[in-house]
């Protein structure tokens, strides 16, 4: 299969389940602020997220145990990290201000309850607020700590969101996120950097013949043993160290 046929056809698999998606939006998932997500809610999300990741061609390999924990704390690599998450554990995202603007997309993210945050602007007080009235519906939240994408090793993680879990004296539960080929070489190429568009992405994504992403759960940490600083370094002390594994045992691999 030529790759421009590749392209075209998931591009069309992929629209027509977007579609889907807006319709299931409309009648089972109506957002409401004052109720957290019901078990059939997750079930759906979790079931059309799963979905959509088999028509862009990206297969699920997640390692470890799904945590109790209600903040979950992440790796950022690509906007597809939002959806492979969401095939694991729906959750209300934190995500920049950029992405509610993104055709169709950005009517999901909001109909979903993300929480938008200006980049570089003092909004993380709000922003910790809004993922405050999430937890306390009973929802899971997540949010990536870097404050943006990376193509290698998980950056320094920034500690003011750290003060969600800390003020609720909460666990964290972090996880790893890592893509690679079916030969087990990692795909730094996936990163969603620097200048390139949302469409430039999608298109080099649908291209590929088959990936998989691969999530580590790690085990949850307890916030009430840290302040807010102690607690992202813990954390990016045990996302870094399961990231690292990764790449090590794919070298150790052979294809």
């Amino acid at each position: 299969m030529s790759t421009a046929f590749r392209v075209a056809w998931r591009l069309l698999a992929v629209a027509i389940w977007l579609l889907w998606g807006v319709l299931l939006v409309l009648l089972l998932l109506r957002f409401n602020t004052q109720t957290g997500y019901s078990p059939m809610q997750i079930k759906v999300l979790r079931w059309w997220s799963t979905r959509l990741l088999s028509v862009l061609g990206v297969r699920l390999s997640v390692y470890g145990q799904v945590q109790e924990a209600p903040i979950w704390v992440a790796n950022h690599i690509s906007w597809l990290d939002i959806l492979v998450l969401m095939s694991i554990a729906p959750s209300r995202f934190l995500s920049k201000s950029d992405v509610a603007e993104w055709p169709l997309i950005g009517w999901f993210a909001k109909r979903l309850g993300t929480v938008f945050i200006r980049r570089g602007a003092s909004e993380v007080g709000v922003a910790t607020e809004q993922l405050k009235h999430w937890v306390g519906l009973g929802d899971r939240v997540l949010f990536f700590p870097e404050g943006t994408s990376s193509a290698s090793a998980p950056l320094k993680f920034h500690a003011r969101l750290f003060s969600l879990p800390v003020s609720l004296g909460a666990a964290i539960a972090p996880v790893a996120v890592m893509y690679h080929d079916t030969q087990v070489k990692p795909r730094s190429d996936l990163a969603y950097i620097g200048e390139q568009t949302f469409v430039q992405s999608l298109t080099h994504l649908l291209a590929q013949k088959q990936l998989v992403a691969q999530v580590v759960l790690l085990p949850s940490i307890d916030a009430a043993s840290f302040n807010r600083n102690g607690l992202a370094e813990a954390a990016h002390l045990s996302i870094s160290k399961a990231w690292h594994d990764m790449v090590e045992q794919s070298h150790n691999i052979t294809p």
